[in-house]
């Protein structure tokens, strides 16, 4: 299972198809991946996260975007 890991000042933001983590701790989670899946969560000084997981194709490559506070931290 791939994860992408973001340092956003003194936090880390964790996304995978299994949820979105913030410094160690779900904050939001799915069940499964079809196409398309959001997360939201929130930093401990208040910033909204905000993480898009999408797949191309029949699901082999997935993509990730983080955004914190609508500033996009991490595109893959």
């Amino acid at each position: 299972m791939k994860k992408w890991e973001v340092k956003v000042g003194e936090d880390l933001i964790e996304v995978s198809e299994e949820g979105l983590f913030v410094n160690g701790k779900l904050q939001d989670t799915s069940y499964g991946l079809v196409t398309c899946c959001k997360y939201e969560g929130t930093l401990p000084n208040g910033k909204i996260i905000r993480a898009v997981l999408g797949a191309e194709g029949m699901g082999f490559k997935i993509h990730c975007s983080i955004f914190v506070d609508y500033e996009c931290v991490l595109q893959d």
